[in-house]
């Protein structure tokens, strides 16, 4: 309500920063999920199920009460996801033939 009232008369609001922004990497390469899907051009849901499924590494880190997974991808891993998404679409593929 106060926020609500303060942006009525004028006064902006203090611009949060996103809980990516403020993370304690434990290493330069740790990306959360939404940098990584960026960096590999794909979907986040397929990298939570990368991670159920044990294809991915990462940490559950709080930051403030939101929690983010970080997972450590330097150019080796990403080259290995990589590898690992394009094996999963030519078996997508195989399992989908068209007809001519």
């Amino acid at each position: 309500m106060v926020h609500a009232l303060l942006h009525r008369v004028g006064v902006p609001r203090q611009a949060r920063r996103a809980a990516a922004l403020r993370v304690v990497r434990q290493d330069p390469a740790e990306l959360t999920f939404q940098e990584l899907a960026r960096v590999l051009e794909m979907p986040i849901q397929t990298l939570y199920c990368w991670l159920r499924r044990g294809l991915l590494k990462g940490r559950l880190v709080s930051v403030g009460r939101q929690h983010l997974w970080l997972i450590k991808a330097d150019e080796a891993e990403i080259k290995r996801l990589r590898q690992i998404r394009l094996a999963s679409s030519l078996e997508t593929q195989d399992d989908n033939p068209t007809n001519p």
